[in-house]
């Protein structure tokens, strides 16, 4: 069944993480994320919003979360750090 529920709105996903991200190759991760999440967290779909609504507000606070990582290089290593750990 979820199966059906990603064919039927990856694109729409898809779209909207083109829009956010602004190219293809990050947004067709964004929407990998996503779906991963929206498949682990299925059972917390409570149907008081239809299913795009739901899976759109994963797909803008993954977005969200990734802006708020960062980079650092230490050395050699490079380090991915919440923006919030910085502080």
């Amino acid at each position: 069944a979820f199966c059906q529920l990603a064919r039927q709105y990856e694109r729409r996903v898809f779209a909207l993480a083109l829009h956010y991200c602004g190219n293809p190759h990050d947004a067709e991760d964004l929407s990998q994320e996503v779906w991963l999440k929206a498949f682990r967290a299925i059972g917390t779909f409570r149907g008081e919003s239809g299913f795009y609504t739901w899976v759109r507000q994963i797909t803008i606070n993954t977005f969200l979360n990734r802006q708020r990582e960062t980079v650092v290089t230490k050395g050699e290593e490079r380090i991915a750090v919440k923006l919030d750990d910085l502080a």
